[in-house]
């Protein structure tokens, strides 16, 4: 006996609408991008939003004509492509850092260990 909800009852009118898919980005749009990234990277939490609303604006100018509801998701799209693609900040060296560049330097060996090695 089939479970109430389950995929074998068919009832008409339960079924979620296929959600349409979403444009990908154009070329142009993604070099607009690139061309903002290192102000955006470089700018305060506080200043984001100005600066998104000057990148969305460029950005628009290569855009597809859209209503007002998907300029929205266009814009969350502009959003979140330039959160993926800031760069990444450089650690400070770490604690495995300093043993490796040990490594390479003395044969991996503390000087005080290397004496007692050598003397053997």
């Amino acid at each position: 006996m089939a479970r109430t909800g389950h995929s074998t009852n068919l009832t008409s009118g339960r079924h979620r609408a296929r959600q349409p898919q979403s444009q990908k980005l154009m070329d142009k749009e993604i070099l607009e991008l690139k061309n903002y990234l290192p102000e955006w990277t470089a700018a305060k939490r506080s200043e984001k939003q100005g600066i998104f609303t000057a990148i969305a604006r460029a950005a628009r100018l290569f855009a597809p004509k859209v209503d007002q509801k998907q300029w929205k998701k266009r814009k969350q799209m502009y959003k979140t492509w330039l959160f993926n693609n800031k760069k990444k900040k450089e650690r400070k060296a770490g604690h495995d850092q300093v043993w490796e560049e040990m490594d390479a330097q003395d044969g991996g060996l503390p000087a005080e260990m290397r004496r007692g090695a050598e003397e053997d």
